[in-house]
């Protein structure tokens, strides 16, 4: 235990960030990147962190024998796999429009 913690580096003083030129990208880039910024950015926070264990709950859920029979057979039969798909779609999507948000922002 003792060697971990003496092969961790020290903590080194805190480097301030560049943050973009640009006014609108600037409150972008501080709603994604620092939830402690304002209200907005915690509830974003919160909504991703959410999405995440949404998505792989609705994941391994979906995997379970139970499961199987009811999404091999489709929408047409049962809205069970409707339901995972829906999850994981809308999941999907807000994951997407948060990794361009970060690309627009940089």
């Amino acid at each position: 235990d003792s060697l971990f913690l003496k092969a961790l580096p020290k903590p080194t003083e805190k480097k301030m960030m560049e943050l973009p030129s640009n006014a609108h990208l600037r409150v972008l880039w501080k709603l994604l990147e620092y939830p402690h910024s304002s209200m907005a950015a915690k509830l974003l926070a919160v909504v991703e962190i959410v999405g995440i264990v949404l998505a792989v709950a609705a994941f391994c859920i979906e995997t379970l024998p139970q499961f199987h029979d009811s999404i091999r057979m489709g929408w047409d039969n049962n809205s069970t796999a409707a339901v995972f798909f829906s999850i994981e779609a809308s999941c999907m999507v807000v994951f997407t429009l948060e990794f361009l948000l970060r690309i627009i922002s940089c």
